[in-house]
């Protein structure tokens, strides 16, 4: 496999750091198949029940949809800072905004496919608004890694 920044030494390190980038992928395929709110709806119901005992319905439905919106947002969030750790692994951090830039195209690439997948669905529906929130919560946490790199960046010049 070819390396733009890292000579090949050590596969252990570029499968460690793809891998998880590679799998949140597939989580996310797998749960935009399975994930309907038909599924999840009777699962969280059982949880909250046994919690808390029983609840008003339309309150549920509230907490649901807004679990359901909350997990688009951090889903997502969480594949596009895997995908910038990995390229940024790949590519080296001194190109951080082109990292980022890739990791959000990807991101973006995906909850567009998964939102278009799921349009196919009878149990699902397909989303302009989701794709939204899911690119919201990549940059959100893009950004963030972007500023971690950054601030490592400081403290390493800081002590040379």
């Amino acid at each position: 496999m070819l390396l733009l920044h890292r000579n090949v030494k050590d596969r252990a390190s570029m499968i460690g750091v793809w891998l998880p980038a590679v799998l949140w992928t597939a989580i996310i395929a797998l749960e935009s198949t399975f994930g309907s709110a038909a599924n999840t709806g009777p699962l969280l119901q059982q949880l909250l029940l046994w919690l808390f005992g029983e609840g008003e319905p339309a309150q549920f439905d509230t907490l649901h949809y807004a679990l359901r919106k909350a997990g688009h947002f951090a889903g997502y969030g969480i594949l596009g800072a895997l995908w910038f750790r990995a390229i940024a692994w790949t590519m080296g951090t001194r190109s951080v905004i082109w990292c980022a830039g890739l990791a959000i195209a990807g991101t973006f690439l995906i909850a567009s496919l998964d939102e278009w997948h799921q349009s196919f669905s009878p149990a699902r529906t397909g989303s302009v608004q989701d794709v939204a929130l899911d690119m919201s919560g990549a940059l959100t946490l893009v950004l963030l890694a972007m500023m971690w790199v950054a601030r490592r960046r400081n403290k390493a010049a800081a002590y040379k």
